[in-house]
């Protein structure tokens, strides 16, 4: 759309461009259900039978390497950061609170990421990410109007976790069919026939990495939209009953249309107040018949597993309707303060840090899937399966040469095993905190060292670690060298 006239000569350049309005409806949306979705995640979380047992019982927590500025020590401070998360997604859903709710929301969220790197999943730091991103853009009402820099970034931040989805699974594990064919057999006694009918491996290996890396960009773009929505549809609502991912899949559903122009909203709801019979039919018909799947597929189905297919639904059959449908009323042109435009600094050190911090592994040698290094903050999911199969944790103390030999479950919970063992990023972390367990009981300068058999993507299990040396005081900055090498031939 256009700026209003002005006498004054228009500006150009790279300011100008981004700071031209677009309309806000995309952004109230995109807040206002970032909000809901933090908000329903942290509840259901918070109130369930576990949530003691994962955050406050661990002996021992992992914290996020380079975040343990960020740890908070009793049980009753992780309580007061979850409460307080629930409260700022809460303002942020309802649009109160401005800029500063989902900031708070953003820096709770990141507190609770850093206390246990065990507990790491893509989707907690996604969502702390479009939390940091809600709480940049400009706050403005849904009929109003706001800078492009401002749409873009959302835009921006909704496309990378699918567009690096996809290059992450150009690996040899994934294109030969391990990881799917694993995966389906593990559920087949869950999902029958549903997870083992012939070529199925094939084919959903193939459409995770061109769904992943095509659609966003079709449904951007405008090429091919209806058919990238029509298979967004179908991934996400089937990874919320195959995997175990929280509120992830139904997250990217109510976002995902932010790719879309940003008339979309106002022309959809058009057409249900005031379209024909025909109209309506086309968007409500696909909303009950996608209702009546997420009411039916996942095993946690509630609410808002039927509300979000619904709305997906919806927006199918509003791109089927799309060139019949009345233009939307022109937004309410917003004054908005220069300080509303992204500083395009800002916007470029954001983007670029997002393109390039994917691709760290390449620049660090061996196998990321199993070395770990450069995995986190890389969008790699569902690329392996790592077992642990025997453990043995030997410490020792080099002044007396008396050696202490014990297994994960003194140490580890059950949920934390694998996830730390199993990950040479973290072992370092575990092994600094039995060290420092030991000299809090009097026993400092204790030498950690650990034997410990890993199965990757159901390979035979393998040594994973050097076991003669220390890993409570090696430079977890240089090169893990301790690391043994990949159970995989190399794949070129």
């Amino acid at each position: 759309m256009e700026g209003e006239r002005s006498d004054v000569a228009p500006r150009i350049g790279p300011l100008a461009w981004l700071s031209r309005p677009v309309r806000a409806t995309w952004l109230v949306w995109f807040r206002r259900t970032l909000g809901g979705a933090v908000l329903w995640e942290t509840f259901h979380s918070y109130r369930s039978a576990s949530w003691s047992a994962v955050h406050i019982d661990p002996v021992i927590r992992v914290p996020m390497p380079g975040l343990e500025f960020l740890q908070v020590s009793g049980g009753t401070s992780l309580h007061a950061v979850w409460l307080g998360i629930m409260v700022a997604a809460a303002l942020t859903l309802v649009g109160r609170g401005g800029r500063l709710a989902p900031a708070v929301m953003a820096l709770l969220l990141l507190v609770d990421f850093a206390q246990d790197a065990s507990l790491y999943l893509n989707h907690h730091y996604l969502l702390v990410l479009l939390s940091l991103v809600a709480a940049f853009i400009p706050t403005v009402g849904a009929r109003g109007t706001a800078p492009w820099s401002a749409l873009f970034l959302v835009r921006f931040q909704i496309t990378v976790p699918y567009v690096y989805a996809s290059l992450a699974k150009f690996d040899p594990d994934w294109l030969t069919g391990i990881v799917m064919n694993q995966m389906l057999v593990a559920r087949e006694s869950t999902f029958g026939w549903a997870v083992s009918m012939p070529y199925q491996a094939e084919v959903m290996t193939l459409a995770g990495v061109f769904l992943d890396g095509l659609a966003p960009l079709m449904l951007w773009r405008g090429v091919g939209r209806r058919f990238a929505w029509a298979g967004m549809c179908v991934f996400h609502i089937a990874n919320s009953g195959l995997f175990n991912i929280g509120v992830f899949p139904w997250l990217m559903l109510l976002i995902t249309p932010v790719l879309l122009p940003d008339d979309t909203l106002p022309r959809l709801l058009g057409a249900l107040r005031n379209g024909s019979m025909g109209q309506r039919a086309a968007l409500l018909i696909p909303a009950v018949v996608l209702a009546v799947v997420g009411a039916l597929w996942p095993a946690n189905a509630s609410v808002l597993t039927i509300a979000v297919s619904a709305w997906a639904g919806a927006i199918g059959g509003y791109l089927f309707l799309e060139p019949s449908l009345a233009v939307a009323e022109p937004p309410v042109a917003t004054e908005f303060p220069r300080t509303h435009s992204l500083p395009l600094v800002v916007l470029a050190v954001w983007v670029v840090t997002q393109i390039v911090v994917p691709f760290r592994h390449l620049a660090i040698p061996g196998d990321v899937t199993w070395t770990e290094e450069g995995h986190r903050y890389s969008w790699r999911m569902l690329l392996r399966t790592k077992r642990v199969t025997s453990a043995l944790i030997e410490v020792t103390n080099p002044a007396t040469g008396d050696s202490w030999y014990l297994g994960p479950n003194d140490l580890l919970e059950p949920h934390q095993a694998t996830d730390v063992l199993g990950r040479p990023d973290l072992v370092v972390g575990f092994a600094r905190a039995i060290a420092k367990q030991w000299e809090e009981a009097g026993v400092p300068g204790v030498e950690v060292r650990l034997r410990v058999q890993v199965s990757l993507n159901r390979r035979p299990p393998v040594l994973m670690y050097d076991p003669s040396v220390d890993l409570a005081h090696v430079d977890a900055s240089a090169p893990a060298s301790w690391i043994q090498p990949t159970p995989r031939e190399r794949w070129l």
